[in-house]
């Protein structure tokens, strides 16, 4: 093979890549999307309109990679006045590609304990149509903060830092309030 033909090849692989695994833009709008819970609920970028949403993205494999940051969100919601609670929106969504008949049943159970666990709806991302569409990462967590008009205030994909922490927690709030 020449030279000429696999630099392009390189290229275009590496162009690919890029495009495969593309960012979401702050201040972007959120891309469509539909997940379902356990309890066949769904979740759509019109369930969160008007609230700020705090959405963390997993899978199997990575699950509690962002535990800190969860956990830490978490109390951090607990303790905020009724009036912030009432603006935060707070879902999981598990990528769920991987499951399939008759085991699909076992996932949604546990999608349902898990949503009882930690007090917040868990979401399967079952055909993968969130992880495409929003050009996640799906082999690792994803953490998304959108704000009353569905638009991309803050992304990570992978382990988000602890000193991020009280930034996310400042964003939070500031986007409640206003």
């Amino acid at each position: 093979m020449s030279r000429t033909y696999l630099s392009t090849v390189a290229i275009i692989g590496a162009l690919f890549s890029m495009i495969a695994y593309a960012n979401l833009s702050t201040g972007s709008e959120i891309p469509y999307f539909s997940v379902t819970s356990g309890d066949e609920e769904k979740l759509e970028p019109e369930t969160i309109e008007g609230k700020v949403a705090v959405i963390f993205y997993t899978c199997r494999q990575s699950q509690g990679l962002n535990n800190t940051l969860s956990d830490s969100l978490l109390n951090f919601y607990d303790n905020q006045p009724d009036s912030i609670k009432n603006e935060i929106y707070r879902a999981a969504v598990v990528n769920c590609t991987e499951a399939v008949w008759p085991i699909t049943k076992i996932w949604k159970s546990r999608l349902k304990e898990n949503s009882t666990e930690r007090g917040i709806p868990v979401y399967g991302d079952w055909d993968g149509n969130m992880c495409h569409n929003l050009e996640l990462d799906c082999s690792t967590s994803n953490f998304i903060i959108v704000d009353k008009n569905n638009r991309v205030q803050y992304f990570a994909s992978g382990k988000v830092p602890d000193d991020e922490i009280p930034k996310i927690k400042k964003l939070l709030l500031d986007l409640a309030v206003n």
